[in-house]
C-alpha cells in the first residue's frame, strides 16, 4: 500500500505523510501516545508521583589532585595497584599488592589525600583497624608513600612477623 510504512519501534503499521518520508522519520502510531512522557520536568514529576524516582542522591566521585602521581610512584616501586576509589563506603582509594618471598601477598590500603585533606569519621575507623596491622597508609606525597610502603614490606618479610 502506498504511503504505509512499518513502525519498527512499536511494531505496527501506520500511514506516513510525504513530509515524514522525506526526512525518513515515520510519525508515531497510536501506541506511542500510550507511553508515558519521561522528558523534561513534567515527566520527572509524573515519575515522582508514581514512586518511580530514586530518593538517594548520587554525587560525582572526586579524586584528589595527587591520585595519579601516587599511583604511578607506587607502580614504579614494583607494587600492583588496585583502584577502589569508586567503591564508596569509606573504603580507601587504592590497594597496593606485592608478593612476599614466601609466596604470600603483601597488601596495604592507600587513602590518598591532598595536602590539606582530612579523614572522615568512617575513614578514621577504617584506619584504626588496618594501620596497627601495617596494612594502611595515608598517602599525601608520592615519595613518602613509596618509602612507607617499602618499610612495611620489609617488616612483613622478617621471620618474626610471619604467620
Amino acid at each position: 500500500m502506498a504511503g504505509d510504512a512499518v513502525d519498527k519501534q512499536h511494531g505496527g503499521w501506520h500511514r506516513v505523510d510525504a513530509m515524514d518520508m522525506r526526512y525518513d522519520r515515520p510519525r508515531p502510531c497510536a501506541a506511542a501516545d500510550a507511553l508515558p512522557d519521561t522528558r523534561g520536568a513534567k515527566g520527572y514529576n509524573r515519575r515522582k508521583e508514581e514512586g518511580r524516582v530514586s530518593t538517594t542522591m548520587r554525587y560525582a566521585m572526586r579524586r584528589d589532585m595527587n591520585d595519579g602521581a601516587v599511583a604511578d610512584a607506587v607502580k614504579a616501586a614494583g607494587f600492583d595497584v588496585w583502584d577502589f576509589a569508586r567503591a564508596g563506603h569509606s573504603i580507601p582509594d587504592k590497594l597496593a599488592v606485592k608478593p612476599l618471598p614466601c609466596g604470600k601477598p603483601f597488601v596495604c590500603w592507600l587513602e590518598i589525600k591532598h595536602a590539606n585533606g582530612k579523614l572522615s569519621d568512617k575513614q578514621a575507623a577504617f584506619r584504626a583497624v588496618w594501620e596497627p596491622r601495617g596494612e594502611w597508609i595515608e598517602a599525601r606525597d608520592p615519595e613518602a608513600t613509596v618509602r612507607q610502603l617499602r618499610e612495611l614490606y620489609q617488616l612483613a618479610i622478617r621471620p618474626e612477623y610471619a604467620l
